[in-house]
């Protein structure tokens, strides 16, 4: 029952992440074709559930074909982020707009700010396969003799889990 609910929540949020995104995309670039309009509502759908579908696959089913799917969900969901993140200032600054009579572009601006998003969502993808190591020393005062020449390792921000080898 609880697992239920907590499904239930993290699928409403997804889809209101994709919804937020799709609708604004419709708006931005004036999409009219009806064709076109399914496709994308279809593609929100389908986005929606493929996360968690693609979660429950590799767990289950742990093969290559789960573990593809399980990165490109996992990317898609970054990219996501990203863009809606690019969907809030364009938003805002359509607004900003508005409100200050100053005439935008909508379909350039809107064109360049989510043209910039994915660049910086591709350079995460690449990041994340090209991780940073860094040597830091660090002098502390009064360390107990037993820590006298060990080593810490702080290894953080791994989100592709058991997809990433």
């Amino acid at each position: 029952m609880k697992f239920g609910i907590f499904l239930s929540i993290i699928l409403s949020l997804l889809f209101g992440m994709h919804f937020a995104f799709f609708k604004s995309i419709i708006a931005f670039f004036n999409i009219s074709n009806p064709n076109f309009r399914i496709f994308i509502n279809t593609l929100m759908v389908l986005l929606t559930f493929s996360f968690i579908f693609a979660f429950f696959w590799l767990h289950l089913h742990g093969n290559e074909w789960s573990v593809w799917f399980y990165r490109f969900s996992g990317v898609w969901m970054g990219f996501l982020i990203h863009f809606l993140t690019a969907v809030t200032l364009i938003w805002g600054i359509i607004g900003i707009a508005k409100l200050t009579g100053f005439p935008i572009h909508r379909q350039f601006f809107a064109a360049v700010i989510l043209f910039a998003a994915a660049g910086y969502s591709v350079f995460g993808v690449w990041s994340s396969f090209h991780p940073i190591v860094r040597q830091i020393s660090i002098p502390i005062k009064h360390l107990p003799e037993n820590w006298e020449g060990r080593t810490i390792i702080q290894l953080s921000d791994v989100h592709l889990g058991s997809g990433k080898k």
